[in-house]
Formats: structure tokens, C-alpha cells, sequence
């Protein structure tokens, strides 16, 4: 330890010497990053290995990690920003150096979010691990359309009331654009931190020779399910849920109550708030985001469902059934039929089917199908099972990062190694 501070106290009379160590800031280490790779990808093919051998490497690496409440999320966006602002600066001094004579195509080149030669020659990827998470990641496999050529499009239509939107879309807005949604969707109140991340990220952003944003790629990973049916006592649900609440039209067309009055927001009728934070501006700012990426409408109101079935289902109660002496049995049944008429109208079922699944599960005996009724306890476990299917509805945020994908003409170059965008060993920049 006393090796690390000496390097880190400057010399008598205050000043340090070059390349000395001192705290690490965000947008030292963003732009350490982005000029490394920018340095590395100017070397000729040849010299790149032995560049590489010297600690000269594009492809780079950033992580960010550290307790509940360190900065974890911000840090991210800071990183995030510093690299689109490095994209923007290039792409304006490449156009700028366009000749007066240059046509509107030539204008239009790798780094004027179209397609180009020399696309995917590094790329910085970024790592954030949630809170209580494990250092690892898992990747699903996507189908990646291949947008229109000279500009990224979404993969699916994000235009007025859920029509498709042909109109190019700049990666960068699209990297900022994201925060909004993966934090409505996987963040939340908890004792120590008000915006506490419930899940790992990794953001992959590629870029090409002119050190231009050319495509990036978000992943989320070990998001915190239980949350969605079990809350601690000072804690909140996952944002999204009760910035819907602010939505009256929302409201209204389910009949959702106040957060007070459901199961899965609150703890003995009380829920926990935020101090300076208006659920009702961020939920704006998730819906302006969406179709950006393809969440159009009609996919939205969807989404609005399914939540709302979830907190309607949460507040399905269970007691202990009677038989006809009126002495206690160990089969469960419902406390209040108006929570399951309400979950049945919103999941459009009948009402009849969706109280049998409750009580009563299916077991296959001997090729036959025997119907056994459940214990109150098992009743109340399956139904917080259910509630929890709503994980996926956060994962939606998976979806949303994963449209955060680059031009084809990008893509067609990645290398079998690598799972950035360039050839293994070439210019690659990696952490968030």
C-alpha cells in the first residue's frame, strides 16, 4: 500500500511527473481508451502484432464495478457520452474535410452513419455489473436484419402510432436513447441507492478507421426476479411499475389502483418514494425512447398489459378452505374473487379456468391426467411464480439493447474470433 500512495503523491514542489498515477476520473479513462484504439488502428497490418506484444492494443476494454450507491449506472452514461462525443467530433472533421466539389455520396461515407469501407476496425466495449450480481455474461443468439444501405434503421418500424419509420436513425442518439428504457425496466429503490441497477450490462460500441461510431450492442444479464413479487420494507419495485401508475389512460383502461393498494408496490400499504425524481417525466421519456427501436403502439400496450396483469395478480389472496362441518382443511381458496376478475380482464381469459389454475395443479400418473387441489402455502407460491413471469417483461430492456445494432456493411466484416466487429486482434474497445 505504501507503494500505491507514493505513486499517487506528487513530487515536492507539486509537480508530477508525466504518466504518473492518480485517481482514476471517468473521461480520462474513456478518452485513454478511445485514443489507444484510434492509435492502434492506424498502425499498419504488419506492425499491429508487435504493437500488441508492447501493450499497444485497439481493441479496448473499460469495467466498471463497485458497491450499492458508488456511481456504478452514472458512470456508465458518462462513458457512453464521452464516446458519442468522440464520434461526433470525428464525423464533423471528416465531413469537414470534404472538397466543395464532393458529392452528396461521398458525404454520406463511414463516418455520416452509412456505409463505408474500413468499418469495424475497433471497437470499445463497456461493463457494468449490477449490484449483488457475478462478474460473468450470457449471450443469446439474435437474428440481425440488414438495414437499408447509408443509414441505420431500426429492425422494426418505430414510427406514429406503431407504423414503420424508414428514417435513418444516429447510433449515437440511439446509445443515449437506451438509458431511459434499461433503467426503467431494471432499476430500482433499494435501501442504500434510490436508482440501483438489478442487472449486468455490456455495451459493445464498434467503430471504423475514421474513429466514427459505426454500430454497438447492449446485453443485460442476472436480473433480480424475485424483486418483481417481493419487495423489502424501504425498497420499490422496479421503476417502470409505477411510473405506469402516472399514466391515467393506463390506469383506466385496467382499473389499476393506487401503488398503496397493490401487493407487489408496497409493504403494509406504505411505499417507499423518491425524493427529486418525477415517475411521471421518466415514464414520458421511455415511451419518446421506444420507438426508436422499434416498440411501436401497439407493442407498448402490450407491455402495459402484461405488467398490469402482474400487480393485479399479486393482489390474489389465499385462505385456508372450510369443509362442510366448517373445520379448517389444508386446501387453499380465494380470499376475494374481485383480484381475479380484475387478472382475467386484463389477461382477456375466463374467469372459471384462471381460479382452477390457481388451486389446483395437473399430475400424469400412469398416462392419466389427475387434478390434486393445492395447500394455502403452495397456492400462494405458485402465485408469486406467476407474478414473477413479468421477469421477462424487464428483459425486454434485452430486447431494446440488442437493437441497438449497427449498419450491415459493418457486420458483413466480423471475423469468426471475434465477437466485436473486426477481425480478432483489431481495433476493439470493450468495457461498459
Amino acid at each position: 500500500m505504501s507503494r500505491w500512495h507514493a505513486e499517487r503523491t506528487p513530487p515536492p514542489g507539486g509537480q508530477r511527473r508525466p504518466g504518473a498515477l492518480v485517481p482514476p476520473h471517468v473521461y480520462a479513462i474513456a478518452r485513454r481508451a478511445y485514443s489507444q484504439m484510434r492509435a492502434a488502428m492506424e498502425l499498419p497490418e504488419a506492425e499491429r502484432a508487435s504493437a500488441a506484444a508492447s501493450g499497444v492494443y485497439a481493441n479496448q476494454s473499460v469495467l466498471i464495478s463497485g458497491e450499492s450507491g458508488a456511481g456504478k449506472t452514472e458512470t456508465s452514461k458518462r462513458v457512453i457520452e464521452f464516446l458519442t462525443s468522440a464520434s461526433r467530433t470525428a464525423k464533423e472533421a471528416r465531413l469537414t474535410g470534404v472538397g466543395a466539389g464532393a458529392t452528396a455520396g461521398a458525404a454520406a461515407g463511414p463516418c455520416a452513419d452509412g456505409g463505408g469501407e474500413g468499418a469495424g476496425e475497433g471497437s470499445i466495449h463497456a461493463k457494468t455489473a449490477g449490484e449483488g450480481s457475478v462478474h460473468r455474461k450470457s449471450r443469446t443468439p439474435v437474428k440481425r436484419s440488414a438495414p437499408r444501405e447509408g443509414g441505420f434503421t431500426p429492425s422494426v418500424g418505430g414510427g406514429v402510432n406503431g407504423a414503420s419509420d424508414d428514417s435513418p436513425v444516429a447510433i449515437e442518439s440511439l446509445l443515449k436513447e437506451a438509458s431511459p428504457i434499461l433503467e426503467a425496466f431494471g432499476n430500482a429503490k433499494t435501501i442504500r441507492n434510490d436508482n440501483s441497477s438489478r442487472f449486468g450490462k455490456y455495451v459493445a460500441v464498434e467503430y471504423d478507421r475514421h474513429g466514427c461510431i459505426a454500430g454497438a450492442a447492449t446485453e443485460t444479464y442476472l436480473l433480480e426476479r424475485s424483486r418483481v413479487v417481493d419487495i423489502s420494507e424501504g425498497e420499490r419495485n422496479y421503476h417502470i411499475f409505477y411510473q405506469m401508475l402516472t399514466d391515467s389512460a393506463i390506469r383506466d383502461a385496467w382499473a389499476l389502483p393506487g401503488a398503496e393498494e397493490l401487493e407487489a408496490l408496497s409493504v403494509r400499504g406504505a411505499t417507499a418514494t423518491l425524493t427529486g425524481v418525477s415517475d411521471a417525466k421518466d415514464f414520458a421519456a421511455v415511451k419518446r425512447a421506444l420507438p426508436a427501436f422499434g416498440v411501436g403502439l401497439d407493442a407498448q400496450a402490450a407491455v402495459w398489459r402484461i405488467l398490469a396483469a402482474v400487480l393485479w395478480l399479486r393482489n390474489v389472496r389465499f385462505l385456508q378452505a372450510e369443509d362442510a362441518g366448517g373445520e379448517s382443511d389444508d386446501y387453499a381458496q380465494l380470499a376475494d374473487e374481485g383480484a381475479l376478475a380484475h387478472v382475467a380482464a386484463v389477461l382477456g381469459c375466463e374467469a372459471e379456468p384462471l381460479r382452477s389454475a390457481l388451486l389446483k395443479k395437473r399430475i400424469s400418473v400412469a398416462g392419466e391426467l389427475i387434478e390434486q387441489r393445492y395447500s394455502t402455502k403452495a397456492a400462494q407460491v405458485g402465485n408469486r411464480g406467476g407474478g414473477g413471469a413479468v421477469a421477462r417483461v424487464p428483459g425486454q430492456s434485452r430486447r431494446v439493447g440488442k437493437r441497438v445494432e449497427v449498419s450491415g456493411w459493418w457486420r458483413r466484416r466480423r471475423g469468426p474470433g471475434c465477437r466485436c466487429g473486426g477481425q480478432r486482434g483489431v481495433g476493439c474497445v470493450k468495457g461498459i
